[in-house]
C-alpha cells in the first residue's frame, strides 16, 4: 500500500477484515514483529517487543524507555518484586520489564504477558500462551488437531468448533464469566478443556457442548454441532498428558547435617 500526500496534514487508518479464526493453518499472521501482535500496538501499554520500526515504535506507548521503565505495570506487581531473583507471575508482563528476567533461563525470551516459558507444552492449555507469538501454547491447545473423533458422545473430540448449534459463541473454559462453573482443567485434566473456547464433553453429556459467552442469551450452555463420529481410526495427535508443574523458584536449602556425637568418655585410671 502506498499513500501520496502533499503539504496538508492528514491521518490514515488501515482495517483488515477476514481473520475469522487466527488459529487456522491458512490464516494471515497478526504479528508485526516477533512477540508483538498488531492489536497490542498503541494500546496504551509499552511492549518492548513492539517498540521497533516494523510496529511503528508501539505507537508511542513506550514514551519512557530504558531497562527501568515500568509505566503501566499492573498494581498487583509490587515494584520491589521486579528483579528480586524470584519469579513473580504478576510481574511477568511487558510493562513490568518481564520481572527483570527473573522467570527466564539463559537464552529464553518472553512471548506474551503472563505466559511463562514453563507454561508452554506443560499439558494444560493456558489462555495467556494460546496466541500466535507463543506458538499457540505448543500442543496444549490442540492447534494441530483436526475434527476427527471416534466416540459416540464426542468425549474424544479435540477439534475447534467454538459455537453452539444455534450459533452462539462459546465461553473460554478457563473463564468464570459470564457463566461460573467447575468444568476446568484442574477438575477434568484429560477432557481437553482449558484456555480456549472449543466445544468439549468433559462430563458424559450426549454430545460436545460449551458454556455460552453471552450473558443475555437466555441459556447457560448448549450443545455444539461437531458432526458425526468417524467410522475409521483418527490420526490426530493424542491429547497432552498432565504433568507436575515445574517450580519457578529454587528449592529450599537443605538443612545442615547434625553435629557428630561427642567422643566417648576416657576410662578411669587404674
Amino acid at each position: 500500500i502506498s499513500v501520496l500526500a502533499f503539504d496538508e496534514e492528514s491521518s490514515y487508518s488501515l482495517i483488515v477484515y477476514g481473520v475469522k479464526d487466527p488459529t487456522a493453518p491458512d490464516a494471515m499472521s497478526t504479528l508485526c514483529a516477533p512477540g508483538c501482535d498488531w492489536l497490542s500496538v498503541g494500546d496504551g501499554v509499552c511492549n518492548p517487543q513492539c517498540n521497533v520500526e516494523e510496529c511503528f515504535l508501539d505507537r508511542g506507548d513506550c514514551h519512557c524507555d530504558g531497562p527501568d521503565c515500568t509505566d503501566g505495570c499492573p498494581a498487583e506487581c509490587d515494584p520491589s518484586w521486579i528483579g528480586d531473583r524470584y519469579c513473580d507471575e504478576a510481574c511477568f508482563v511487558a510493562a513490568c520489564q518481564w520481572d527483570k528476567h527473573d522467570c527466564l533461563k539463559k537464552g529464553e525470551k518472553p512471548c506474551a504477558d503472563h505466559c511463562l516459558p514453563t507454561s508452554i507444552n506443560d499439558g494444560e492449555c493456558d489462555a495467556a500462551c494460546n496466541v500466535e507469538s507463543c506458538g499457540w501454547d505448543g500442543s496444549d491447545c490442540f492447534y494441530d488437531h483436526d475434527e476427527c473423533f471416534e466416540r459416540e458422545d464426542g468425549a474424544d473430540y479435540r477439534g475447534k468448533v467454538a459455537t453452539t448449534e444455534s450459533g452462539m459463541e462459546c465461553q473460554f473454559w478457563s473463564e468464570q464469566s459470564p457463566q461460573q462453573h467447575t468444568r476446568t482443567h484442574q477438575h477434568y485434566p484429560r477432557s481437553g478443556v482449558g484456555g480456549h473456547n472449543y466445544c468439549r464433553n468433559p462430563d458424559r453429556e450426549a454430545h460436545p457442548w460449551c458454556y455460552v459467552a453471552e450473558k443475555a442469551a437466555g441459556v447457560r450452555w448448549d450443545y455444539c454441532n461437531v458432526g458425526p463420529p468417524s467410522q475409521t481410526a483418527c490420526h490426530s495427535p493424542p491429547p497432552p498428558s498432565p504433568r507436575a508443574p515445574v517450580p519457578h523458584s529454587p528449592p529450599p536449602r537443605p538443612s545442615p547435617p547434625p553435629p557428630p556425637p561427642p567422643p566417648p568418655p576416657s576410662p578411669p585410671p587404674p
